[in-house]
């Protein structure tokens, strides 16, 4: 009986202590585990908003490209307001809308200028997150916190493009509907086509000026037509001379433009105008064209839309580019034909897409030359 006892006894206590052991080795096995999900977790937080602050610079890309920077570091307050609206439009549905809220406001950038046309932006953010289960089980034995803060970091070397010397003829419908307005507001104001025109051409010529950074890279000139060219502005480096003279313009007459694309043409591929650019030591330059348009050609010349759709091919032929703009109307077969693509086609019907349409086709004038993986790097 005693030895039946003691058996029991010890087996007793054998039990007791393996227990004991495995609820010791249950409490690790899940602290590991949980401190493996409170990494993941975490680190899944990290990954959500380090992947929207990268979308958010890509996406400002075209935008720092097309700002009037002559010094990049002076408008470091406007160009985090840039990155913001992009970091506000690409933040994912995984944040809530008061966490988008706090990660806006959050947003810090900064400039770091490294030599001549090359900075490192850097943009930090920071988001209050709730604890998940497991990080929630993490803090219960350690702080007590039900919040986590998550912080994000994403820097890249962005090398300003180098501008590539162009040649850039606008030919500018001056026909009497010019005269008429583009909008009902504009009616009342007694703003017509031709104004509203004008000031878009000057904001283009504003900023080709500022993108040179005062160097002879662009020459502009325009053409006026009615009939027949009306006015001609010669291509020059002169670009602040030249936004005062097209104000002379006037509207009337019926309209045709062949004189005008024919004039474009011999002038942009002249010897004459290689010459400027080479004393300027550019060895090539682009041949840009703006046509610009708010009605048909005038039959009163007989196979005039076909003459016009010559001049367009021979400029796109020699490797010109030729963008037209159509106002209130759709682009007709002449239209289409001139455009180097369907893309450089705008046809437009308020002020608001009159000026997109210029400020999209300064963008691809200036865009400059470069692969963007090289003038737009990430770096860790």
């Amino acid at each position: 009986m005693d030895i039946i006892f003691v058996k029991k006894k010890y087996l007793y206590n054998d039990s007791g202590v393996f227990g004991i052991l495995t609820a010791i080795i249950l409490v690790c096995l899940i602290t590991a585990i949980a401190g493996v999900v409170y990494i993941s977790e975490d680190y899944s937080d990290h990954i959500a908003l380090q992947q929207d602050m990268d979308s958010a610079l890509i996406s400002s890309y075209s935008d720092i490209q097309f700002l009037q920077f002559l010094d990049i570091q002076s408008y470091q307050a406007t160009l985090q307001d840039v990155v913001r609206s992009h970091l506000g439009s690409n933040l994912s549905n995984f944040f809530s809308s008061d966490q988008k809220l706090e990660i806006l406001q959050n947003l810090t950038l900064n400039i770091e200028k490294q030599g001549k046309g090359s900075y490192i932006i850097t943009i930090d953010d920071k988001v209050t997150m709730p604890m998940h289960a497991f990080s929630r089980f993490i803090h219960l034995f350690y702080d007590g916190a039900e919040d986590i803060v998550i912080s994000a970091h994403s820097a890249v070397v962005y090398k300003e493009a180098v501008m590539v010397p162009t040649s850039l003829m606008m030919v500018i419908d001056a026909s009497r509907t010019m005269n008429h307005s583009l909008t009902h507001q504009d009616y009342i104001q007694h703003i017509s086509r031709l104004d509203r025109v004008k000031h878009s051409m000057g904001r283009l010529l504003d900023l080709l000026r500022k993108k040179a950074k005062y160097e002879n890279v662009f020459r502009v000139g325009a053409l006026s037509f009615h009939l027949f060219i009306d006015r001609e502005f010669p291509l020059t480096w002169n670009i602040i001379t030249l936004k005062q003279d097209i104000q002379s313009i006037t509207a009337y007459g019926p309209r045709n433009a062949w004189t005008a694309m024919k004039k474009a043409d011999t002038e942009l591929f002249s010897y004459a105008e290689e010459m400027k650019h080479r004393d300027q030591g550019h060895k090539e330059y682009k041949k840009d064209v703006i046509f610009l348009t708010d009605g048909t050609t005038s039959t009163s010349i007989p196979y005039s839309n076909y003459a016009i759709e010559g001049f367009c091919n021979d400029i796109k032929r020699k490797k010109g580019t030729i963008y037209v703009i159509v106002l209130a109307l759709p682009p007709d077969e002449m239209h289409q034909a001139c455009a180097s693509s369907p893309d450089k086609i705008y046809s437009v019907h308020t002020v608001d897409q009159l000026e997109e349409a210029f400020d999209l086709i300064g963008k691809d004038i200036i865009k400059g030359e470069g692969n963007s993986k090289e003038n737009f790097r990430f770096i860790q």
